[in-house]
């Protein structure tokens, strides 16, 4: 890793963009059809924004940082909400930031914003399965937690990706002057 990468300018970028994100956990709500503990917000179209300007690194970074504020700061999870937040966060938005970095035009994004929506879903029921609905529901059955993930869970996460992915599209094609100047 380059000197470079971790340089002032980079910190600042990285620690801006996940106090936005962070702030932006707070602007949470349900979707319709969806039972209220499935909450929305955009903190992922942050991490994405910063993710496309500054890289795959910075967009874990920005997911981590966004999480671990969250944790210290309005923990109603005992911590189970921010890793899923973290873990589905991330499998989202690497395949984007990695296929933009490849080479940045819409097709990658496409290519990235699909990957990234089938690897949040597997992401989010394999956590689901074996680590957040344990955690949550100690008790529940094996049979209930594929109920679970097939009726909500999966439905939830795939409505999510697109709407993050809209958002970004909109983002990607609307500001890229503005990304531009957050690379520089």
């Amino acid at each position: 890793m380059s000197s470079q990468k971790f340089s002032t300018k980079y910190i600042v970028k990285v620690g801006i963009f996940s106090a936005i994100a962070f702030i932006i956990m707070f602007f949470e709500f349900p979707l319709p059809l969806f039972p209220t503990f499935l909450k929305f917000d955009f903190s992922d179209s942050v991490a994405l924004v910063g993710g496309i300007s500054l890289g795959p690194l910075a967009a874990v970074l920005i997911q981590l940082l966004k999480n671990l504020l969250h944790l210290i700061l309005r923990n109603e999870t005992g911590g189970i909400g921010e890793l899923s937040n973290f873990i589905v966060g991330v499998a989202l938005i690497l395949p984007v930031t990695f296929a933009l970095k490849r080479k940045e035009n819409n097709k990658n994004l496409l290519i990235g914003l699909v990957i990234g929506t089938v690897s949040m879903v597997v992401a989010a029921s394999l956590g689901n399965y074996f680590i957040f609905l344990p955690a949550y529901m100690p008790a529940i059955t094996a049979a209930d937690k594929i109920d679970m993930i097939i009726k909500m869970l999966i439905p939830f996460n795939l409505v999510k990706a697109v709407i993050e992915g809209v958002i970004i599209v909109i983002i990607f094609n609307g500001l890229k002057d503005v990304l531009k100047f957050i690379r520089n």
